[in-house]
């Protein structure tokens, strides 16, 4: 069962071919979609200094990991604790990773993300 309607777009690079002069790869961005999210707003926090007006925005999004198959989940394992996502066409810089919940079986059932976009 879909949690929401958001769908969340992960993005991994990966180096390929063989490395340039100076030992760089060429990175591919492999982007996976995971839909039935939900994707809301936590909470709002701006910092104003004379020359200087951030605002940050926290987000939680919960994933419906019973939804998805393999190819998926991989993605979701894969997202480094300050990787990005994209919900929207917005990014947003993840926070500590996912976390996983289990159902009272013991298996995953749904995933959080607590994420930050910052604007300023």
């Amino acid at each position: 069962m879909p949690f929401g309607t958001a769908v969340v777009t992960m993005t991994r690079y990966v180096n390929t071919g063989a490395p340039d002069e100076l030992g760089e790869y060429t990175r591919t961005a492999i982007s996976v979609d995971a839909p039935g999210c939900r994707h809301r707003p936590m909470a709002f926090q701006e910092m104003v200094d004379a020359q200087l007006d951030i605002a940050t925005e926290w987000w939680r999004t919960t994933m419906p990991l019973l939804e998805y198959d393999g190819t998926i989940l991989a993605a979701i394992a894969a997202v480094p604790p300050d990787g990005i996502i994209t919900v929207n066409g917005q990014e947003y810089q993840v926070q500590g990773g996912i976390r996983p919940h289990d159902d009272l079986e013991g298996n995953p059932f749904k995933a959080t993300i607590v994420s930050k976009k910052q604007i300023g």
